[in-house]
């Protein structure tokens, strides 16, 4: 009896610990903003309970200065460190920080992605093989790896530091900007190029090419320049004042350019409404 008795207490005070396991959260505005989101219960101590992390499915952190959920955030969010150990997330806006760098390889539910205006030089997704909208625009990046994306229907990249981007592995890529990058190349699949590229933007200086090294277009066929045109219905959704528009030169290409942001938007919008009914973020916030 003794022996069982013991054995019971050990279980218990096994769990318990388990329960109070913590992950470090270094960044000082992103657990201010854990804080406010009703995420981290273990108050302002540098770190988030792994029981509490758990719950995490839908994080907004964007623009944290002007965010009317981040009353008590100070400070721009320079680094993401601890949500790599959120195994729940699904949908993850981190726009208009000062971030530099973002592990996203053990996220593998991750389906939404905003990461724009930040100074990221580095990309990798290739973990996250649900995502299906990328936006990593205005940032310094001189490297995106996309890996298979059998999800990923948008994708904005522009005004970076890109020579190549290889979309050849996103086989329903419906919608992309790669404008303003640096001269080089895109690496496309045939197939998926005649299928999708009306809506896929860049400019003269980067190419369409098979990895076979064929040259499939040189040049852009739509020349585009950024604008604020439609940049306030996107930034309402996704918390940045700086979204990417563009707008093509005659009228059929600038109804075309706004099919793609209408789009976008409504997925970006049906993402959100099936997170927000999601049973793991809902028992969070009973």
């Amino acid at each position: 009896m003794k022996l069982i008795n013991t054995c019971c207490i050990f279980i218990l005070l096994s769990i318990n610990a388990l329960a109070q396991e913590t992950i470090k959260i270094p960044d000082l505005g992103l657990e201010e903003a854990l804080i406010d989101l009703n995420y981290d219960s273990n108050g302002l101590n540098g770190t988030i309970l792994v029981s509490d992390a758990q719950y995490i499915v839908n994080l907004n952190i964007n623009s944290p200065l002007e965010n009317k959920y981040l009353t008590n955030v100070n400070s721009k969010i320079k680094d993401l460190t601890g949500i790599e150990h959120f195994p729940n997330l699904t949908r993850l806006d981190c726009s208009g920080n000062d971030i530099k760098k973002i592990d996203l390889s053990n996220n593998p539910k991750l389906s939404f992605l905003n990461c724009s205006n930040n100074k990221i030089e580095e990309l990798n997704v290739s973990n996250n093989p649900v995502l299906f909208a990328l936006s990593c625009d205005y940032n310094k990046l001189s490297k995106l790896v996309l890996g298979s994306k059998p999800e990923l229907k948008d994708l904005f990249c522009n005004n970076n530091r890109l020579t190549l981007l290889d979309v050849s592995q996103c086989s329903i890529l419906e919608n992309m900007d790669a404008t303003g990058n640096k001269e080089g190349k895109i690496l496309i699949s045939k197939d998926i190029y005649d299928k999708f590229s009306d809506n896929w933007y860049k400019d003269s200086k980067l190419s369409y090419e098979e990895k076979s090294g064929t040259v499939v277009e040189e040049a852009a066929k739509v020349e585009v320049v950024d604008t604020n045109e439609n940049n306030a219905d996107i930034s309402e959704l996704l918390g940045n004042n700086n979204q990417p528009s563009t707008t093509p030169s005659n009228s059929n290409e600038t109804q075309s350019a706004s099919n793609y942001f209408e789009k976008f938007k409504r997925s970006v919008v049906g993402e959100y409404d099936k997170l927000v009914l999601d049973p793991i973020h809902l028992k969070n916030h009973i």
